[in-house]
């Protein structure tokens, strides 16, 4: 059984008026290949990977190709993936939370309070990690350097699941569902006499709880978690693995059946698993541009355009950032080119320049005004020589300096 990966920021989201269609099917990918894929998670135009027993991999294009990471959590089963600002939070199974400011170059391992190294999933807002373990939950700040035990109230020890929407906090235990508002000080017991069975995952769409648990199918809550009603009509199996929402719509992974859609908040349910040539077994989604992207047990990463399981496909939007983020280059050190992401939260005029050591300038790779959103751009340096430069991001309320690596 897999749970959910944890919920990140800028993930894309996309505005969708939509039919489902029965044509084309899924492609698998260059991606890891003879291992389970755990987790998947997209920030800007990368996406990460999380795998057993191989450890993290990474694509820069979206899902063309993929890199195995070779340092931090290299060789172990990589459960979770999360965001939390610039930073790369990984939970591993019997090693504990790795942690990475630069894309996954350089790794930092974060065990201190942890009372249990297997992490079963990850969440995170703009200032603190969530980790559910076989023994609680924890908390972990962006700028700390222990875990703190933020589970009191629980029933048992053993966690799910949990997700994070704004204020909220969601963690699942058994057939329990629980609600803290405040970072996890406190915790309400969402029990009200009903019965999920094992519920092993959560994710919020909108003002729409959703509960998947084993065996049992999707109960959708929206009142909080207060009430629920099961919405499965048109699933061939119950056992569902994970959900990705995408604006009013419902993508469900399973372990046997392959991947379904929902265009009205989950009441029925279409197949959309066409081309898979594997065993359908899967457990995580995430979607990168216009794409989505599956993988489960020892059948590498697949991926579908929208516009193949859902018609009249508006352009995609990235989900707005809330602040302005300029992200560490990846790779870093490089040869002969690198990828800078930032995220900007409004329309601004936007300049992007390489200064070498001294302060001169070498290249200005944006100089216009741009959309809310998150963005790439990749800088070629075939013709620079090795050593320190410098890129600086710099808008009309905000700027900031990162230092980059070239090596040949």
């Amino acid at each position: 059984m897999k749970t959910l990966s944890a919920e990140i920021f800028f993930a894309f989201t996309f505005s969708i008026v939509i039919a489902p269609i029965s044509h084309a099917q899924w492609v698998q990918t260059s991606g890891p290949q003879s291992q389970d894929i755990n987790a998947l998670v997209t920030v800007g135009t990368y996406i990460f990977a999380g795998t057993n027993p191989d450890g993290l991999y990474v694509s820069t294009d979206e899902g063309t190709s993929w890199t195995q990471i070779t340092s931090g959590p290299t060789k172990m089963n990589v459960q979770s993936i999360a965001v939390s600002g610039s930073n790369l939070y990984v939970g591993t199974w019997g090693n504990g939370v790795y942690s990475s400011i630069n894309f996954g170059k350089s790794w930092t391992h974060i065990d201190s309070g942890l009372t249990n190294t297997n992490i079963v999933a990850l969440a995170a807002n703009e200032t603190n990690v969530f980790a559910a373990t076989l023994n609680g939950v924890f908390s972990f700040t962006n700028n700390g350097t222990t875990w703190d035990r933020i589970d009191s109230g629980f029933a048992f020890n053993d966690m799910n699941g949990l997700t994070v929407s704004g204020a909220n906090i969601y963690a699942c235990q058994g057939p329990s569902v629980y609600l803290s508002t405040n970072n996890g000080s406190s915790w309400i017991n969402l029990d009200s006499g009903y019965v999920l069975g094992l519920v092993q995952s959560l994710i919020v769409q909108g003002e729409n709880l959703y509960a998947v648990s084993w065996g049992e199918g999707i109960y959708r809550s929206t009142d909080k978690g207060i009430n629920w009603v099961q919405v499965d009509s048109g699933l061939t199996t119950l056992y569902v693995t994970c959900l990705l929402a995408s604006g009013t719509d419902l993508f469900a992974a399973t372990d046997g059946k392959g991947i379904f859609l929902s265009t009205n908040n989950g009441v029925n349910w279409t197949e959309v698993d066409s081309g898979f040539s594997t065993e359908r077994r899967f457990y995580t989604l995430a979607m990168s541009g216009t794409d989505l992207f599956t993988g489960g047990y020892f059948n590498g990463i697949w991926m579908r355009p929208l516009s193949e399981m859902i018609t009249s496909v508006q352009t995609p939007f990235k989900s707005l950032p809330t602040r302005f983020i300029l992200f560490q280059n990846f790779p870093n050190p490089f040869n002969p080119s690198t990828n800078i992401t930032f995220a900007l939260p409004t329309k601004t005029h936007v300049t992007l320049t390489i200064f070498d050591v001294l302060g001169g300038e070498v290249s200005t790779l944006i100089s216009e005004e741009l959309q809310p959103g998150n963005y790439s751009r990749l800088w070629n340096a075939i013709d620079k020589p090795s050593g320190i430069y410098f890129y600086r991001l710099q808008t009309e309320t905000t700027s900031e300096t990162k230092k980059l690596l070239l090596l040949k």
